[in-house]
């Protein structure tokens, strides 16, 4: 029996370039710095200024001015009555004149003109019905073409 024919050949790979060779050696680095220690610092609270002291004793304060005395003698408030006549005005025309004239002389209800009504409308004139069209198709008349006879002929 024959051997079996792998599927995928096998082919040997070589690199394009060689492997990079490190120039320095490598060195240990030790750390700049030790690692801090966390340290609880000791505060003492001081104030930052010292209480004040009064430099002056205190003096009471007489006012400017003294309290206002009313000139005019209190009159006793009226109620006030709305939507009527103030007892105050005692002089009131209740008869109103009934030629006031108002809007530059010019009433404006008596320059006004009616507006006309239509009692009765007029009739509608008959129309006559629209006749139906009929269309009739036309036959499109087409012409014979010449015949023109071809060169392989």
């Amino acid at each position: 029996m024959p051997e079996p024919v792998p599927v995928t050949p096998e082919v040997a790979v070589q690199p394009v370039m060689p492997e990079p060779v490190p120039v320095a050696p490598e060195v240990a680095v030790q750390p700049v710095m030790p690692e801090p220690v966390p340290v609880t610092p000791e505060v003492a609270v001081q104030p930052v200024m010292p209480e004040p002291v009064p430099v002056a004793p205190e003096v009471a304060v007489q006012p400017v001015m003294p309290e206002p005395v009313p000139v005019a003698p209190e009159v006793a408030v009226q109620p006030v009555i709305y939507g009527g006549a103030s007892p105050i005005v005692p002089d009131i025309n209740i008869n109103q004149d009934n030629n006031h004239q108002i809007y530059g002389g010019a009433d404006p209800l008596q320059n006004t003109q009616p507006i006309p009504v239509v009692s009765q409308p007029a009739p509608m004139p008959e129309v006559a019905p629209v006749q139906d069209a009929t269309v009739q198709p036309i036959a499109p008349q087409v012409e014979q073409a010449p015949v023109v006879p071809t060169i392989n002929q």
